[in-house]
């Protein structure tokens, strides 16, 4: 095993020894799927992943990214494989934070709509109360203008009955 000294801080690696040991000593962790794969690409295939969980032997999880190449010795039997990974742990926590924040906007969003749709019911509601208390208002007002003249004939309804009998 080759590595650089990117690779070993990344991993968590410094002043651990790997140099000529096998992959699967530093990282018994691996899973068996990954073994399958880096035995895919000693036949001859290439692979590659944008975004693969890594459980780590402590318990944690690491998010990586990797692409598997094979390497050939010059009689054009493959010799190797070449592994490129890099820990997206960050990214990864990130985009899920994007994703749950979204989703919280789109409650928040529903939300607001619901609020403003009772809000627009209520605003209407209002305004036909207004309608009616106004045309209440009128229909007494047009009650108080017809009960004065009939008030009036029915006051004077004696009155003019003898009058008009004299």
């Amino acid at each position: 095993m080759v590595v650089s000294q990117q690779w070993l801080k990344a991993y968590n690696l410094e002043g651990i020894p790997v140099i000529g040991r096998s992959h699967y000593e530093i990282f018994p962790e691996i899973p068996q799927r990954w073994k399958d794969i880096h035995q895919n690409c000693l036949a001859g295939n290439s692979q590659r992943c944008e975004e693969d969980p890594f459980p780590r032997a402590d318990g944690s999880l690491d998010w990586i990214r990797w692409a598997i190449y094979p390497w050939y010795e010059t009689t054009g039997e493959v010799g190797g494989i070449i592994v490129f990974s890099e820990i997206i742990s960050d990214r990864k926590q990130i985009e899920e934070e994007k994703n749950r924040l979204i989703e919280v906007l789109k409650a928040k969003t529903v939300e607001l709509e619901t609020a403003y749709q009772d809000l627009k019911q209520a605003q209407s509601q209002l305004v036909q109360a207004e309608k009616m208390s106004s045309l209440g208002q009128l229909v007494a007002g047009v009650a108080h203008e017809i009960n004065n003249p009939v008030n009036f004939i029915f006051g004077n309804i004696i009155h003019a009955k003898q009058y008009v009998h004299e």
